[in-house]
């Protein structure tokens, strides 16, 4: 019997707190640089709505990027997939709806839910499901989602956190980061340390691998 490769695990977006900015502290981000060489770097041509860079505000006194909830989003060059892996170094700062990435009606959406938990979502359409843990709005964790079409797995700081099984087609990309693309609600509010998302369902042994890769950058 022939052998399955395993998917690849390259991103086609890394956004990375200390790389791909160049600012000082308390500079407005306009434009995040994507690391993955993609090119899908994240913008914000509009001053009212660009987030924030804290050079020292993130875990170990690590850089991140501050969303203030209310305006603060990025854009993105779509990003089309039917499946996804998805992670992420944040924080959130409550407990209200928060876009972590999305798109138009249809594309698939990340957030955290008014009950502090990871929530995967058809956006606009379809409440796939939510992840087991209360997230921290104190400390900083891994948020990592993987979804195949059919389910989606959740992972907290390294473990697994649930799964749900709630079939969808997407149909619209992602290409917005802290921002709700259907109703332009639901901004992130919090600290973002880095996001990458990878167009495919990866293996469990790539999802592990980019846990400890994570961890050993950010500490969490």
């Amino acid at each position: 019997m022939a052998c399955i490769a395993p998917p690849s695990s390259a991103p086609v977006l890394d956004l990375q707190a200390d790389a791909g900015l160049g600012l000082a502290d308390n500079d407005p981000v306009s434009l995040w640089g994507d690391q993955s060489g993609s090119g899908n770097n994240a913008t914000q041509g509009t001053g009212a709505n660009q987030p924030t860079f804290k050079a020292t505000d993130g875990p170990g006194g690590n850089p991140c990027v501050l969303f203030d909830g209310t305006t603060d989003f990025l854009v993105l060059p779509d990003i089309t997939s039917q499946k996804y892996t998805i992670f992420s170094v944040l924080k959130p700062a409550d407990s209200s709806l928060h876009t972590v990435v999305c798109g138009a009606a249809g594309s698939f959406q990340v957030r955290t839910s008014n009950a502090l938990k990871q929530a995967a979502l058809k956006c606009n359409s379809l409440n796939i499901g939510e992840s087991t843990t209360v997230l921290s709005t104190v400390n900083f964790q891994q948020m990592n989602v993987l979804w195949d079409g059919t389910s989606a797995i959740f992972r907290l700081a390294g473990a697994a956190d649930g799964m749900v099984s709630n079939p969808a087609s997407l149909t619209n990309p992602i290409n917005r980061v802290g921002i709700n693309g259907a109703t332009l609600g639901e901004f992130f509010s919090g600290s973002i340390c880095m996001i990458r998302i990878c167009p495919n369902a990866l293996a469990l042994d790539q999802i592990q691998a980019i846990e400890a890769e994570i961890l050993a950058r950010w500490g969490v």
